[in-house]
């Protein structure tokens, strides 16, 4: 009987030392799997933000924006007041592909070094240029003088672009240097093929003539 009490209570004795060790060891799994956890969270959002950026539409794409000849603002009051704001120049035109067609602008305002700017625009389809009709909407920037054309379009026949500015401020620019151009869909910029450029420096002329325009992008005179 003595004996049986002895075992009884060293077995009291050790059973919390034994729960406490359990304890332990089930914290210290509990831990380790946390942090394994952790690790292989990690790993996988390096994995998932490395091909992103590799695929990231920005790279190796030249954003910077051309150097564009721009016009002059609106003529402006004693007090530094616009005398009107700045014109919008748009045309748009249901253009028939079988057939071709043109679409212009002439317009003007007051302002410039020459008191007056003068704005002529012209696109040309030739026939077959394209399948179908097309509503066709020619715009140009009066900031910047470059001209934008929609819908993105590619056609069959090269439509041709004619423009003329009259009375820009173009003190500062080389002749030699302007070229008529556009942008690529890569963002860089491309020479477009011309009949000629036309530059008057002593009444602010600029213009040029049957510029080719194999699809819709933004095309315009740079320095």
């Amino acid at each position: 009987m003595a004996l049986t009490l002895a075992v009884s209570k060293k077995m009291e004795m050790e059973k919390p030392d034994t729960m406490i060790d359990k304890n332990k060891n089930k914290r210290t799994y509990t831990i380790k799997r946390y942090r394994y956890l952790f690790a292989l969270l990690t790993l996988l959002l390096v994995g998932c933000s490395e091909p992103s950026s590799m695929l990231s539409p920005n790279n190796n794409v030249n954003t910077n924006e051309p150097n564009w000849i721009s016009l002059p603002s609106v003529t402006k009051d004693a007090n530094g007041m616009s005398v009107m704001s700045m014109p919008i120049f748009q045309a748009s035109k249901s253009i028939d592909g079988k057939t071709g067609g043109k679409i212009k602008i002439n317009g003007k305002y007051a302002g410039g070094p020459f008191g007056e700017v003068n704005v002529q625009a012209e696109l040309n389809f030739l026939k077959d240029a394209f399948s179908g009709a097309k509503y066709i909407t020619m715009i140009v920037d009066t900031e910047w003088g470059y001209a934008t054309f929609s819908p993105s379009s590619v056609f069959d026949k090269d439509a041709t672009y004619n423009a003329v500015f009259i009375g820009l401020d173009l003190s500062g620019v080389d002749p030699t240097n302007v070229k008529f151009a556009y942008l690529a869909a890569d963002g860089t910029v491309e020479y477009a093929l011309n009949d000629g450029i036309t530059i008057d420096l002593s009444t602010g002329t600029l213009g040029v003539k049957n510029a080719m325009i194999p699809h819709f992008s933004r095309y315009g005179f740079i320095r």
